[in-house]
């Protein structure tokens, strides 16, 4: 057999190889153990920077055991207290103690003449006076605003003038019989019947008495001896309202959102039916010229040239004005004037005159707006040209829209135009929605100032119904906005968009306004659920949301109500539209 060497046994015994290996384990564990009993004593929270938690302290419960007052103590207490004239506290809680009196709690008796003092002071009842006259009742019964039509072939609306009513004439008076109609005193009865007569009367009648002796038609009644129409008056012979269904025209298209179960929406546009039927009105018009230094004498180049064109289209009937301000405002003539070789020869030159320096007081310039003669015949405009870009006296942008809006209530028809590109559209823009008109921002450059200056007139110089009022059927559940509208213009259509509940038959709303000096009625009967109204149009849903995103917007500038906002969040995540001029209002 051959012999091992230690190449084939390295692990053997007594191989001085293992004895190494027993002795780095040995070592391995003695360090390892002196590195744990090491680690024990360091703080780690303190090395990595985080707080270090200590053991709770523990407290000591303490006992508390029966307290008892030193008679001593209490004794000197009460010494000093007398000493300065204290009242004895003792004594006065047991005289508390001590029973009330019997009358403290048992009420008096009351006596049976108590009431005589204050009976003294009743007078005794006077009979009512007797009236020795007659005095019907001078009013009637009619229904003063009408909310649904009620024309009818043959039965065509008749309307009549308000009568002043008699004062303190009775509101009901009994029918007065024939015998009583004879018995009068200057064409009045002395008394009205009472109800015993009238009572008799018809009894009587029954038996060939009183009642059988009435006339057979009303009009002997009225006119005894005579004759006399009813009801025969023609619309010119009682007012001067004139129904005008034919001269304006209605559509509605409607538009049904697939996920919206509740709501339907519609588009409503409103114009003239012809140019025979609703002419063109008269108007007064003011233009208005920012002429700060903000404006630049090169914008202000071009913004002359857009007013010059302007004057063209002024009507031989129009009156009109020229205003510029800046830190102040100047106008051009001290009252509206007509439209004469003369008067335009000096705006012509008060127009070229104009530079652009000074402050921007905005508000105090719309607001000597407010000062201008106003004729109810006559609607009142007024184009502003300006950046909007207030910086003296009231500048912020909310509380001038608010409050202009307020003090203005509608009177002055406000059109602006943004003569820059870093204009404030917010102010602008909300000024003329808040006061029934609209605006339009020059975004391209001041090059174009002239002709859209000049479409802007073009839009507004031609009236034919001012102070426009549309009222919906109460019974109608509908949102139209926007709900201050403007003039109707022959060439700028009056449209407006609707919200109603689904399954609403028809739209129903009656238009009021004014072309020149007679008022006008109209009343609209248009059908909602026809295929012919029905649209594609995503965009009436759309539309009507910016207007009455655009609606809640002017309702937070006139009153700064944090509810306006939170109503505002709500339309915009609902609808997904965004909020304009959001900066201007969070």
């Amino acid at each position: 057999m051959a012999e091992l060497t230690d190449r084939d046994a390295p692990f053997a015994f007594g191989n001085g190889h293992f004895s190494a290996a027993v002795a780095a384990a040995v070592v391995s564990f003695l360090v390892h153990m002196g590195l744990v009993i090491l680690a024990s004593y360091v703080n780690f929270g303190k090395i990595s920077g985080g707080p270090v938690e200590h053991p709770p302290r523990r407290y000591e419960a303490v006992r508390l055991g029966a307290v008892e007052v030193t008679p001593q103590v209490e004794e000197q207490v009460l010494t000093a207290l007398r000493a300065v004239g204290a009242p004895n506290f003792l004594e006065a809680v047991d005289e508390m103690r001590v029973a009330p009196e019997e009358g403290v709690t048992v009420p008096p008796a009351l006596e049976e003449d108590s009431s005589v003092g204050e009976m003294e002071n009743l007078s005794e009842p006077t009979p009512s006076p007797v009236q020795s006259v007659w005095q019907p009742r001078q009013a009637i019964l009619a229904i003063e605003n009408i909310a649904v039509g009620d024309v009818r072939p043959g039965l065509e609306r008749r309307v009549i003038l308000a009568i002043e009513r008699v004062p303190n004439a009775p509101d009901i008076v009994l029918p007065a019989m024939p015998d009583a109609l004879e018995q009068t005193s200057g064409g009045l009865p002395m008394a009205p019947p009472s109800v015993a007569d009238i009572v008799d009367a018809v009894v009587g009648g029954m038996d060939g008495g009183v009642a059988s002796e009435v006339p057979q038609s009303v009009d002997e009644t009225l006119a005894p001896g005579g004759t006399r129409e009813l009801f025969q008056e023609t619309v010119e012979d009682v007012t001067d309202v004139e129904p005008i269904e034919r001269v304006l025209t209605a559509r509605v298209e409607t538009y049904l959102y697939s996920r919206d179960r509740e709501y339907g929406y519609f588009r409503l546009e409103v114009e003239r039916a012809g140019e025979e039927l609703l002419p063109v009105r008269p108007k007064d018009i003011i233009l208005v010229q920012d002429c700060s230094a903000s404006m630049s004498e090169q914008r202000l180049h071009f913004c002359r040239d857009g007013l010059l064109r302007c004057l063209a289209h002024i009507g031989p009937s129009d009156r009109f004005n020229i205003a510029k301000f800046a830190d102040h405002t100047e106008t051009c003539f001290d009252s509206w004037v007509t439209k004469t070789p003369e008067t335009l020869a000096r705006a012509e030159a008060y127009i070229k005159s104009m530079r652009a320096e000074g402050y921007t007081d905005l508000f105090a310039s719309m607001q000597d707006l407010l000062m201008l003669e106003n004729n109810p015949e006559r609607p009142v405009i007024a184009f502003v040209i300006t950046d909007g870009l207030a910086n003296k006296g009231l500048t912020d942008s909310s509380e001038i829209i608010g409050e202009f809006s307020r003090r203005n209530a509608g009177e002055i028809s406000v059109f602006t135009m943004g003569a820059s590109q870093l204009a404030n559209r917010y102010l602008i823009d909300l000024l003329s929605y808040c006061n029934k008109g609209y605006v339009d921002i020059v975004s391209k450059g001041r090059w174009d100032i002239p002709e859209s200056a000049e479409a802007v007139m073009q839009g507004i110089s031609r009236p034919v119904l001012a102070d426009l009022r549309l009222q919906f059927s109460s019974g109608f559940s509908c949102e139209v906005y926007p709900r201050q509208v403007s003039n109707l213009y022959l060439d700028r259509p009056l449209v407006l968009y609707g919200r109603y509940r689904r399954g609403e038959p028809k739209l129903v709303f009656q238009a009021m306004g004014q072309a020149g000096d007679t008022p006008c009625d109209l009343i609209f009967d248009l059908p909602l659920s026809t295929p012919s109204n029905q649209s594609s149009d995503k965009t009436i849903r759309e539309q009507w949301a910016q207007q009455k995103i655009y609606h809640l917007i002017g309702e937070y500038a006139r009153s700064r109500d944090a509810v306006v906002l939170d109503e505002l969040r709500r339309m915009s995540k609902r609808y997904k539209e965004p909020i304009p001029y959001k900066r201007s209002l969070f």
